[in-house]
């Protein structure tokens, strides 16, 4: 009994270690399953020792870990030691978490081995720590590589331990030479300013901020500002800046301080300034002279200065000048009086005078402004006179008159321009002349010549151009311009010609011209057509004479058909070309023609294009020439063809339909195709003389003839088309009933 108390004194205590662990302790048999769970275990897992205590082990395993932990015990079991492991569990819950484990082999008094022991710990949390510390070094990584400011990490000694580029492109030295280098290397110029100072005192002061002056290996001296830190026991940091513009600006703005005295001395206009209680502390030389040599007094003395109301001629008490009201925080500027100097001479003057306020708000003082406008409202008058006189002459002049300053600013605008343009003056008075302009006229306004006195000169000066305006309306309109400076006030004047009704006549010339020369040209096309259709179809007629049979037959019935529609479309042609109002037009039969013309139709597409039709029973007759309805509808499917082949498809269809229209009289015929169809932007001008989206030869009057030739029977035409979903036209042409 006396060997067994201790031996029980000693489970006791074990057993109390194990239940007072923070870590789970498991321990298993030979065999994997559960025989001890500690209440860490329960914690960590959700199971308590009843629930888990003779399962196997692996149901806290993962199942993708399975083969980990088969592995681990047959090491253990094969007298393999097995350090600390990093893995995962799976709680009750099914929750996964990173654990480490600590396995042991258990062993009876034999060393045979009886079970297996694995004390585990939950490193969620330092995982997570981990991860925070990688990322926040990261981040700091990240914030002082990317720096605009020069950063330098160093150690206590001063040895650079990090540099970012930014300081490498400030001090001139490149990062492996900065890093092999100490804060006592670096070159600084302020006498009784050692090199490393600054360093010095920031590891004594663990903070530090200032300015010094360093020499870059390139000979160039730049002032730095510096900002240094302790960090962390061992380690400084310094954030540099480059201050050298902003002293320079500071010694200038020193410089401008001095050079503003001197200004104010030569300035034309009056300038006194006083301090808060109104006394006058300074004067230019023109303030005195305006006042005629005053004296520099203070408010108790301000009836001494006489003044009188421009607009009213009463006399100013002293309260009333601006200098005493803006001592009391009001602002006036430019009252225009009447004073009498200490000369004893009158004179018109602009008065005006600030409170100068401190940081605080409160009136530290004023300034007071003084111009003698004498002369100047003298020559205001004048100029009065001579603007009615040439106002007079501008506002009755036929031609646009438009001035503008030197930054191309409107400043007048006459009747004549506003019939032209269609704004009013008050609409267009201190805009940019850019806006009766449209592009790319805008870029080239003579606000360009203003800046560059040759070229002004070469480019618009004295030249009338013609260019285009743009009204109110929008609507854009040729004109002509002829530009004249006013080389005493810089600006320039411009006079404008509305010339749309000649450019107009111009237009229809040259159509008419262009047309006449299409005329002759069709004219003799269609002569030498039928010199060679003549020909045609007398060989045609000889082999048609000799009895072929089989394919040679077909192709030459084919021939046949190809030059008896040759023969319409020339004498088509010719009638076109001679108007021949007098020829007779005889009913169509739509399926007899289509009959006749749908092979000639599918020789005139693409490989790969099919052609096919549809025309509706009970159509009435056509109220036009066969050779014209042929010469239309052939223009039509080219086109079609044409576009499928041009759109990129090796295959595509082609169809011609005819069905009844919106009345009985009316026949609607269709020419539909599956090509890319026409973009918007265009669908309003295919119907347009010579305009064509083709290249190479393309003369731009297949679809215009077609629009004309629907006009001329009475009827119209019309385009449906959807990008990507081809396009439809739509033939109305009227029956015979």
């Amino acid at each position: 009994m006396g060997k067994a108390r201790p031996q029980a004194l000693r489970l006791a205590q074990l057993a109390a270690i194990i239940d007072g662990s923070v870590d789970a302790i498991v321990a298993t048999d030979s065999e994997g399953f559960i025989e001890t769970w500690n209440p860490a275990a329960s914690r960590m897992f959700g199971y308590t020792a009843e629930e888990i205590v003779g399962r196997p082990v692996s149901i806290l395993v993962p199942e993708d870990r399975q083969a980990e932990l088969s592995t681990l015990h047959a090491q253990i079991r094969a007298g393999e030691s097995v350090g600390r492991l990093e893995t995962e569990r799976i709680a009750k819950n099914g929750r996964r978490f990173p654990v480490s484990v600590t396995y042991s082999p258990i062993r009876d008094h034999r060393g045979q081995l009886v079970g297996i022991s694995a004390i585990k710990r939950d490193i969620t949390d330092r995982l997570r720590m981990e991860a925070s510390l990688r990322a926040s070094e990261t981040r700091f990584r990240l914030l002082f590589e990317n720096s605009l400011d020069a950063l330098l990490l160093a150690d206590d000694q001063g040895c650079y331990q990090l540099v970012n580029q930014a300081a490498c492109e400030l001090l001139g030295y490149s990062k492996e030479q900065l890093l092999r280098m100490s804060v006592a290397d670096l070159p600084v110029a302020d006498d009784g300013f050692p090199s490393g100072w600054h360093f010095e005192r920031c590891r004594s002061q663990r903070q530090q901020r200032g300015r010094f002056r360093m020499v870059r290996p390139d000979g160039e001296t730049r002032v730095l500002e510096f900002a240094a830190v302790q960090i962390a026991p061992g380690q400084h940091l310094s954030d540099l800046r480059d201050v050298t513009e902003a002293e320079r600006h500071e010694m200038a703005l020193r410089r401008s301080e001095q050079q503003l005295r001197a200004v104010l001395d030569s300035l034309p206009i009056g300038v006194w300034f006083t301090d808060s209680e109104g006394l006058i502390v300074y004067g230019n030389p023109a303030g005195v002279r305006v006042w005629g040599g005053a004296a520099f007094v203070g408010p108790a003395d301000y009836s001494a200065y006489q003044g009188w109301w421009a607009d009213t001629g009463r006399r100013i008490q002293p309260e009333e000048w601006a200098l005493a009201r803006a001592l009391h925080g009001e602002s006036s500027l430019n009252e225009r009086i009447e004073i009498e100097g200490f000369d004893g001479v009158r004179r018109s003057v602009l008065n005006s005078a600030l409170p100068l306020r401190a940081e605080d708000g409160s009136v530290r003082g004023a300034l007071v402004l003084i111009e003698d406008v004498t002369p100047r409202e003298r020559a205001e008058a004048a100029m009065r006179t001579s603007q009615r006189r040439l106002a007079a002459v501008v506002n009755h002049a036929a031609e646009g008159i438009v001035t503008i300053d030197s930054d191309g600013r409107i400043e007048a605008f006459n009747p004549a321009a506003e019939r032209i343009f269609g704004y009013r003056a008050e609409e267009v008075i201190g805009h940019d002349i850019s806006t009766l302009m449209p592009w790319p006229y805008r870029r080239a306004h003579p606000r360009e010549p203003a800046r560059d006195c040759d070229a002004r000169e070469q480019r618009i000066l004295g030249i009338t151009r013609e260019l285009r305006g743009i009204r109110k309306d929008g609507s854009v309109f040729p004109m002509e311009l002829s530009v004249s400076e006013i080389e005493h006030l810089g600006s320039f004047t411009g006079i404008i010609r509305d010339i749309t009704e000649r450019k107009d006549l111009e237009a229809r010339l040259r159509e008419a011209d262009r047309m006449a020369t299409i005329g002759n040209f069709a004219a003799g096309l269609s002569h030498d057509m039928s010199n060679i259709v003549s020909p045609v179809l007398l060989r045609v007629g000889l082999l048609e004479d000799l009895g072929l049979e089989g394919e040679a037959a077909a192709s030459v019935h084919a021939l046949r058909r190809c030059a008896d529609s040759l023969a319409n479309l020339t004498a088509a042609m010719r009638r076109l070309v001679q108007r021949d109002a007098g020829t007779e037009i005889k009913s169509l039969d739509l399926p007899r023609w289509w009959a006749h013309m749908r092979p000639l139709l599918q020789l005139a597409l693409p490989m790969g294009v099919t052609l096919d039709g549809r025309i509706a029973a009970g159509l009435p007759p056509l109220a036009v020439s066969e050779g014209e309805l042929t010469r239309v509808v052939l223009n039509l499917v080219v086109n079609a063809g044409e576009a499928i082949a041009g759109g990129g498809a090796e295959q595509g269809r082609v169809s011609v339909c005819a069905d009844h229209g919106d009345s009985p009289q009316e026949v609607r015929i269709v020419v539909r195709d599956d090509g890319p169809g026409i973009p918007p932007g265009i669908r309003d001008q295919i119907f347009e003389r010579f305009f064509s989206t083709k290249s190479g030869l393309a003369t731009g009057l297949g679809l215009p003839m077609v629009a004309a030739f629907a006009t001329e029977v009475g009827g119209s035409v019309e385009v449906e088309s959807e990008l990507g979903c081809g396009t439809e036209i739509v033939l109305r042409l009227p029956g015979v009933v």
